[in-house]
């Protein structure tokens, strides 16, 4: 299955956040949630990305429905 580039730029910005304590960064608007959860859910990265989007700063531009989804 072919993922759009956009959103697997975000996901692996936030697993590098979560793997390599890296600098945060600012979560682009644009970001596709449900599929950033999906994913991760395929891929069994779900606890990566949860603990990477601990780190982030900008957790108000994430849905809080999907927040309750991932944390």
């Amino acid at each position: 299955m072919m993922y759009d580039k956009a959103q697997c730029k975000i996901l692996f910005q936030i697993i590098r956040v979560s793997l390599f304590d890296s600098d945060e960064f600012e979560i682009n608007a644009e970001a596709d949630w449900k599929l950033i959860y999906r994913i991760s859910r395929e891929h069994k990265i779900h606890t990566i990305l949860c603990r990477g989007l601990e780190k982030i700063s900008s957790k108000d531009k994430i849905p809080e429905k999907m927040i309750g989804k991932l944390v």
